[in-house]
């Protein structure tokens, strides 16, 4: 992972400037996911809800991997954030050991 996006994305975490919430990217709350941040800070496009190619489809298609988060790291990622009620800072920890 580049390490400059990646310093970025841990400082946003890490920040209190995003709420934490689950099963979005980012809601109608203006709460984010762990991977909703890193699509904000680099500016990657997506309908709130899941990251999208552009015919609008998912399948195998995983837009975060260009950035160096493979799809290994992107499912624990969401399970971190959605499953196991980690919080933005844990999640950052991970981020800065295992990216």
């Amino acid at each position: 992972m580049d390490a400059n996006l990646k310093a970025e994305w841990i400082t946003a975490l890490r920040s209190g400037t995003y709420r934490q919430g689950c099963g979005v990217l980012k809601n109608l709350a203006g709460e984010f996911c762990c991977l909703g941040v890193l699509c904000e800070i680099a500016k990657i496009p997506n309908d709130g809800t899941q990251l999208l190619d552009e015919a609008g489809s998912t399948a195998g298609y995983d837009p975060l991997e260009r950035y160096g988060v493979n799809n290994d790291h992107t499912n624990r990622l969401w399970r971190m954030n959605d499953c196991e009620n980690k919080t933005f800072d844990d999640i950052a920890d991970y981020i800065e050991q295992n990216l």
